[in-house]
């Protein structure tokens, strides 16, 4: 720019030298020069207005963390040639030259605290104003939000991990790791980069040993934080339910609830001796879920047993059942005897309590068989026992507790008497105490408790039941070897004949059970010979012996009568065996109910195609019948015991047997005081020898 007092000093120093003829030339240059001025003086103002500066984020005090994104305006008149961010401890700026002005501001590596920001802004003639902008550093703000596990689910060969969501706009990728304990030491298992994959499968798990899991988010700018932990050891399975086991002929059938879970690997059923389950054994692993009913085979003589189902899974967790004993339909069983074949025939519930059981022995006494006459206590355990006999064959079929608390035994004798075989009847004190010697006819007579008597012809003469008679005497029925017939002999107290009378005649008639009624009549019930069959004979006699009704029952084929009892409407319930009826070959199991004067109302049979017999009645106070005898058709072995419930009807309403392998037979029973059942025979599967006596006692209680 020309400066104006140096052309006016030319002009002045020059003015003598210009003629009046450059005068008006003059005139002009000095107009032009004006003018010049006039614009010389216009172009001489200058700017020095610096740029607006505007924050638009972040707000002063506010606090941030992360990455910072800062954004600001700038405005000027003549321009804004650029903005400038000055951040502390950093002598470098920041420099945007075009709008938008945003500036990035790492902070993840400073201390949280507060910053104070330069924000400088200069214009196109180099003015420049800055602001200032203090910030609150918080970077414990910038980690991702936990993510937690959801569940955790496993089978043999994969565990399977669900787990939430990300809400994190800048997740980078998630992580699984475990460890052996809550605080321990953490191993990475997986890597997943993608938000939306929240479901991880991984095969390297044991859920046998202890284990937390947890996942661990990390966002773009590496930081990163871990959810909750996860524990996880299998649980033992879902324990079952197992109900009380029913015994069913030999067996004992078991059930329980099942078990549902996904990791099922076997029930497993364990026996013992002890309430606890001390000392348990396995007795039988079911690998089907689906199968909760299992039955094993009973030793009836065994000990008592109790019963646990135990749960077993696939990572060998157990979980046990309950505890359940294993009710038998018995209080107990006992079996006597030596080496040797031994039988029980007769037995009866004595004043104290216990039990007398009339039998033969091979084991034990002086000839091939003696009659065994074996006292018991109320729990079936061993008091006393005697033998009666001499070097041949002798039995007792029949026992009966004396007014004055001894005993009355029949049976037969061959080793005295008469002939082949003859009625034995012996005479014992409380103690089984008889005759110590017997005359060459068995008859001995030391005192008016201690005898016995022999009875009979030169054929077989058998005694089958005896019974003590109000005047003090004894009658006895059995079988005469005349012709031969059914015989009924009556005695005084001393065992001496008073009266015999014999029944049937025309074959093969035997009388098997009698007792006294309530109008001191005898009752008597057997087999005999009737238009050429042998049927069922029930015969009702007085006290000498003359007949007041006959009966005979039966078909075309072989029938028998071996027991009765009176019923509550003043009838009989018998039972014996039939071929004439019934569903087997061989012989069924009888039930006849007759009338108090011996006419049949009904009857019906039990058993299937092989032998069964019935050898023992009574009415419950259901108003129904137990049946005890025994079956060759149903059981375990060749014959075992069989007890059958009824309703007043003869339907059945259960049956049991009871047995092993072998032969297992009741001959008699008798109703206990509390309303059980005392069942005696003989057993080839339990005991000692070739056959032992069979002692079982029915519990009152046991329902089937």
């Amino acid at each position: 720019m020309i400066n104006l007092l140096s052309l006016v000093r030319y002009f002045v120093s020059n003015t003598d030298s210009m003629t009046v003829t450059k005068f008006g030339e003059m005139k002009n240059r000095i107009l032009l020069l004006s003018i010049f001025l006039v614009f010389s003086c216009e172009e001489e103002k200058v700017d020095t207005v610096p740029p607006e500066i505007i924050i638009v984020s972040h707000s002063n005090n506010e606090t941030v963390y992360e990455i910072v994104t800062i954004t600001c305006t700038a405005t000027d008149d003549e321009g804004v040639a650029q903005v400038e961010l000055w951040v502390p401890g950093d002598t470098t700026g920041i420099v945007d030259e075009k709008e938008p002005y945003d500036f990035q501001w790492n902070t993840n590596d400073l201390e949280d605290g507060s910053y104070t920001l330069k924000i400088r802004a200069v214009d196109i003639n180099n003015n420049a104003d800055s602001t200032s902008l203090t910030l609150l550093v918080d970077n414990s703000l910038a980690f991702p939000a936990e993510v937690n596990i959801k569940s955790i689910s496993y089978t043999l060969n994969a565990m399977t991990i669900l787990f939430y969501r990300s809400t994190d706009e800048d997740f980078n990728y998630y992580e699984l790791f475990s460890s052996a304990s809550d605080s321990g030491q953490k191993t990475l298992m997986e890597q997943i980069n993608d938000i939306d994959d929240t479901l991880l499968t991984i095969t390297d798990f044991d859920p046998t040993i202890p284990t937390w899991y947890w996942l661990k988010v990390t966002d773009i700018y590496g930081y990163s934080v871990f959810g909750d932990s996860y524990y996880i050891m299998d649980d033992n399975p879902t324990a079952i339910e197992l109900n009380s086991p029913i015994y069913r002929n030999g067996y004992f059938d078991f059930s329980w609830t099942i078990n549902n879970n996904d990791d099922f690997s076997a029930y497993v059923l364990y026996e013992s001796t002890s309430e606890n389950m001390l000392g348990k054994s396995e007795i039988a692993r079911i690998s089907d879920q689906d199968d909760i009913n299992h039955s094993i085979t009973v030793d009836i003589i065994a000990p008592i047993k109790y019963y646990q189902v135990i749960v077993e899974d696939q990572w060998g967790f157990q979980s046990g059942s309950n505890i359940q004993l294993g009710k038998m339909p018995f209080t107990f069983i006992k079996t006597f005897g030596g080496s040797q074949s031994d039988r029980g025939y007769s037995v009866r519930q004595t004043l104290d309590g216990g039990f007398i059981i009339a039998g033969s022995t091979s084991s034990y006494g002086a000839g091939g068989s003696d009659v065994w006459l074996l006292k018991t206590d109320a729990q079936g355990n061993y008091s006393w026992a005697k033998t009666f006999g001499g070097v041949e064959n002798d039995k007792g079929n029949a026992v009966y507790q004396t007014s004055d608390g001894g005993y009355i035994v029949t049976g037969y004798t061959k080793s005295y008497g008469n002939g082949n075989m003859d009625v034995w009847l012996i005479k014992t004190d409380g103690n089984g105490t008889s005759c110590g010697n017997y005359s060459e006819d068995g008859n001995c007579y030391e005192s008016s408790t201690k005898w016995t008597s022999a009875f009979g012809t030169s054929g077989n003469d058998y005694g089958n039941a005896v019974h003590e008679v109000a005047d003090g005497g004894y009658i006895l029925t059995g079988k005469s070897g005349r012709f031969p017939s059914i015989l009924l002999i009556k005695t005084d107290t001393d065992g001496n004949q008073e009266w015999e009378n014999i029944y049937g005649g025309s074959g093969s008639d035997w009388g098997f059970y009698l007792e006294q009624i309530q109008d001191s009549g005898i009752l008597f019930v057997g087999k005999e010979v009737s238009n050429g069959n042998t049927d069922l004979s029930l015969i009702k006699v007085d006290l000498d012996g003359n007949v007041e009704w006959h009966s005979v029952f039966g078909g075309t084929e072989a029938d028998a009568g071996y027991h009765f009892n009176s019923t509550s409407d003043g009838g009989f319930i018998l039972t014996g065996s039939t071929q004439s009826y019934g569903n087997g070959q061989w012989d069924d199991l009888w039930l006849i109910k007759s009338s108090v004067g011996g006419s049949m109302e009904w009857q019906t049979t039990y058993g299937n195609n092989y032998s069964e017999q019935g050898h023992y009645v009574k009415q419950n106070a259901n108003g129904g019948y137990m049946i005890s005898g025994f079956t060759e058709s149903i059981g375990q072995g060749l014959y075992d015991i069989w007890l059958i419930g009824t309703d007043n009807l003869g339907n059945e309403v259960f049956s049991q047997t009871f047995g092993g392998q072998f032969d297992d037979k009741s001959f008699a029973a008798d109703q206990t005081d509390d309303g059980g059942l005392i069942i005696v025979g003989y057993t080839e599967s339990f005991g000692n020898g070739n056959g032992d006596i069979l002692l079982i006692k029915i519990d009152p209680e046991y329902e089937p």
